[in-house]
């Protein structure tokens, strides 16, 4: 055997080719790198899909064996984009990790492979000795319905503390089984406010008539939060008999009791409860300002408010206008979308009952640390939305604000706007990206448009522009760990700005399954930074289903 080994060790010192056979042989004694050196070598015929699979399962098994915790944590990302069967054994090994990070990912992958055993896997992970880990795999087993969830959910929050509490309602909403719909209503006489509101609102999600009569229990003669929350529910489920207390609550001296009760009567066809939610607007209430976006304001107050010298006014105007999907003002958008998140960011502000919201400019260095990732997510999805209606609705100001957004180096937004325009794919699209790809001093969104152009027209000299800048840069380590704004996905490795633009790279290519893109994996895997390896590995394995 060992002489054997050194003979085919040989041949790929000489750059002999060397059979698919010999090949399987060499991964099985685990001389993976041996096997990536021949696929470099120009004699050696193409691999087959079986070799490239045996290769691609050797390398992530090979990552897990390491003590290097980064590695096995890369080793785990590969799994997890390979969507791949057989990587399930992978990442079954990473929730037997000591680690918090590799644990959570472990379980996010084995949910995203969706197979006949991630019930299973997901079950075992309930074992683990983070709640965080509990949490996410509790989760997506009601996603999936599975009927052992109650049980699981019950032994999970019997000693949770309050913050996580609170993510025990959606669970029971998702269940939705008779025994979990009994326990979300026993929530509504719970000690804790927050929980009694939490779970009035995921009755929302429900939908059943018979959760009225506890919804209805809750208008007059609860707090002031669940009276909020219960005349929201009460408008939105479409419960007539209950205009009475509805027009009661509209009285009440709580502002956001009145403007909740104004919006459930709406709802029920009272249009002229809409007056309270106009003297409201006519103080300037940016929550008011926010509920114009739901109803047709008959005095069209937007376009004043959207002219107004105050910019909390103007931001909630623009909010009202987006959910109406009317024309919004170009200088405004232009303000909001170039607003630098380092200095100012737009921030969620919730009613007490958390059914309405407003928009506030917040200087960045005021928002605490443990609330930074959330607030700069809220405030990129805002301009994100902003993008995406005016790709809709307004595409000569949509190109003139992606200039404005390119030029002044938003660079947090190019995703969003290489979708839309791949989406688009329409000529002036082409148009577009094409100016920059010649970018100059900006490789990143030069690229970037690159990318786009070659996946809205597949033409081979973009492709191969493609190629060569990876080949470039195929020395720079891909990911790092990086906070995220919720609970479940805080651990979740997040690529930077030009390895991210690398992996979607080869995942364009790993995509189209023809022999340069494989090569193009090999070459990634053989020649590029030693620990970018297992993430590729992960994408040969889909390359070659």
């Amino acid at each position: 055997m060992a002489l054997r080994l050194f003979l085919f060790l040989s041949f790929c010192s000489l750059g002999w080719a060397v059979s698919e056979g010999h090949l399987q042989f060499l991964l099985q004694q685990g001389q993976v790198d041996s096997v990536l050196q021949l696929t470099q070598n120009p004699h050696q015929t193409p691999l087959s899909t079986t070799v490239l699979r045996s290769l691609a399962l050797s390398l992530l098994k090979q990552g897990m064996q390491t003590r290097d915790p980064e590695t096995q944590l890369l080793t785990l990302f590969g799994a997890a984009v390979s969507c791949n069967e057989q990587a399930c054994e992978i990442l079954e090994i990473g929730l037997k990790s000591p680690f918090l990070p590799m644990q959570l990912l472990a379980v996010q992958g084995v949910a995203r492979l969706q197979l006949d055993r991630s019930e299973d896997v997901l079950v075992k992970a309930m074992g683990s000795p983070f709640f965080m880990v509990r949490l996410e795999a509790l989760e997506q087993l009601a996603n999936l319905h599975n009927p052992i969830v109650l049980s699981l959910a019950e032994a999970l929050f019997c000693k949770a503390p309050l913050p996580l509490l609170l993510s025990y309602p959606s669970i029971l909403a998702k269940v939705g089984t008779k025994p979990a719909i009994m326990k979300l209503r026993r929530f509504l006489t719970d000690p804790s406010l927050e929980l009694r509101v939490a779970a009035l609102l995921h009755m929302h999600s429900l939908a059943r008539e018979d959760l009225l009569p506890y919804i209805r229990s809750k208008l007059l003669s609860a707090s002031l939060p669940e009276q909020e929350a219960a005349a929201f529910l009460v408008g939105s489920l479409g419960d007539n008999h209950l205009l009475a207390p509805l027009q009661t609550l509209a009285s009440s001296k709580d502002l956001f009791v009145r403007l909740s009760a104004a919006d459930a009567l709406l709802h029920l066809g009272e249009e002229k409860a809409f007056r309270i939610i106009q003297r409201e607007v006519e103080k300037k209430n940016c929550y008011a300002i926010s509920l114009l976006g739901k109803w047709q304001d008959p005095l069209s107050h937007l376009p004043t408010l959207l002219q107004d010298q105050q910019a909390h006014v103007r931001i909630n105007a623009l909010l009202a206008a987006l959910h109406m999907g009317v024309s919004l003002p170009i200088p405004l958008c232009k303000e909001v979308l170039l607003q630098d998140p380092k200095q100012t960011l737009m921030t969620s502000q919730h009613s007490p009952g958390t059914c309405l919201v407003s928009l506030a400019s917040t200087p960045t260095y005021t928002i605490p640390s443990s609330l930074l990732p959330a607030a700069l997510e809220s405030d990129l999805s805002i301009k994100e939305k902003i993008l995406t209606h005016l790709h809709r609705q307004d595409p000569p100001a949509f190109f003139s604000l992606a200039d404005a957004v390119v030029k002044a180096r938003r660079e947090e937004l190019l995703p969003t706007l290489m979708a839309l325009l791949q989406e688009d794919g329409s000529p002036d699209a082409v148009e577009w990206l094409t100016r920059y790809t010649d970018t100059l001093g900006a490789p990143f969104i030069r690229n970037t448009c690159l990318l786009t152009l070659y996946r809205i027209q597949k033409k081979k000299e973009w492709g191969v522009m493609l190629r060569e800048w990876a080949k470039e840069k195929n020395q720079t380590f891909f990911l790092q760990l990086e906070q995220k704004g919720s609970h479940k996905d805080r651990y979740l490795l997040s690529p930077e700005q030009t390895s991210g633009l690398l992996i979607q790279i080869f995942e364009t290519f790993a995509a189209e399954r023809d022999p340069e893109g494989i090569q193009m994996l090999l070459e990634g895997i053989a020649l590029g930074h030693p620990k970018n390896r297992y993430v590729l590995a992960g994408l040969l394995l889909r390359a070659t289903e």
